[in-house]
């Protein structure tokens, strides 16, 4: 599968509910907006590779790199960037991705009915 074709998906299934809870009132403008954390962990788990993380406008900020060494952001949008090229340098990496956070789990079991519905 290729990223393009997860983001196209991922619009399907962000939420507020998989949002970072500090931004959900800005979830109508960016849907992508708070989802870095939950989608970088989808990523991981259907393409491999490792979740990178960096500061960008002041936030912390997670993406991915991909198993080819090529480095993807589902949610660059946010930041001015097209939804699969990551805007940001990185300055470390996400070592033990948490697959029970609360936020992860409700937009993998959207993201599995969407892919099943295709």
């Amino acid at each position: 599968m290729y990223p393009e074709e997860i983001r196209e998906i991922l619009l399907d299934c962000w939420n507020p509910i998989t949002m970072y809870p500090v931004k959900k009132m800005s979830w109508v403008r960016t849907k992508s907006r708070g989802q870095c954390y939950p989608t970088a962990l989808l990523v991981k788990r259907v393409l491999g590779g490792k979740i990178l993380r960096g500061l960008i406008m002041g936030e912390i900020h997670y993406w991915n790199k991909l198993p080819n060494g090529k480095q993807i952001d589902l949610t660059s949008d946010q930041y001015g960037g097209n939804g699969i090229d990551a805007v940001c340098t990185p300055t470390g990496e996400r070592r033990n991705p948490n697959y029970n956070n609360k936020r992860f789990k409700i937009l993998w079991h959207r993201w599995i009915r969407r892919v099943k519905l295709k």
